[in-house]
């Protein structure tokens, strides 16, 4: 009996997978023209092309795969994005600030320096991505992950977790301060410093070896039995 109820306890715990796009089985390809305020662009397939540097406000992306498209330098404050696909994208130092983010799969991208500064990511999945030095300052996230990425130097101050997740990712030098970490698994996470408070660090999940540096941090030494 209580081994029953032990396994029901874990099964909740288990972490929720984001939801995928929802994509119609086919997508007509379609040639984009340049980014234009208040500009809705809905229901395609969009490769090779570049937006490079271009700048909009307030542009409505739906139901949409990039393939091999280039975001670099794009300036798209309070931009929505639902049910998209980037794949083998670069979006290196693309500005997001204030948008909404809505079943989202970013899949072997390039995010140098890529900023979501104050976004909302809802059901957002990166796979295989490198984001070394991406801003996520502010965000307010809820079932996002971030599956094989290299994370190194990325931003997350004061950001709003709920089911995020990060296996298998370099999150060195990552600064969480200001965030809650509240059941974070990061024990498959690589990293050798982090930048986040003794506070939000409680509750998180860390493997027994990644356990001596945070008990260091605590000021506390490690006595081995045999000393």
């Amino acid at each position: 009996m209580i081994e029953e109820r032990s396994e029901r306890l874990i099964e909740k715990k288990k972490p929720k997978e984001p939801l995928s796009p929802k994509l119609p089985k086919e997508l007509k390809e379609i040639e984009p023209a340049p980014l234009e305020h208040e500009q809705v662009i809905k229901r395609g397939s969009i490769e090779n092309v570049s937006f490079a540097s271009e700048e909009a406000e307030h542009v409505i992306f739906n139901q949409l795969h990039f393939k091999n498209v280039q975001f670099e330098a794009v300036i798209l404050p309070y931009s929505e994005w639902t049910d998209v696909v980037f794949e083998k994208c670069d979006l290196s130092n693309a500005t997001f600030p204030h948008g909404i983010f809505h079943r989202v799969t970013f899949k072997e991208c390039k995010l140098v320096g890529v900023d979501f500064h104050e976004a909302a990511l809802r059901n957002v999945r990166f796979f295989g991505c490198q984001a070394p030095l991406a801003s996520f300052s502010l965000t307010n996230c809820k079932h996002l992950r971030f599956e094989k990425c290299q994370l190194r130097g990325a931003d997350f101050f004061e950001s709003d977790f709920d089911n995020v997740q990060l296996p298998n990712s370099n999150i060195d030098q990552v600064q969480f301060s200001g965030t809650k970490l509240k059941d974070v698994d990061l024990s498959t996470c690589e990293f050798e410093r982090l930048l986040v408070s003794i506070e939000d660090l409680q509750g998180c999940i860390i493997s027994p070896e990644q356990a001596i540096p945070f008990v260091q941090a605590l000021g506390l030494q490690v006595k081995n039995s045999e000393d």
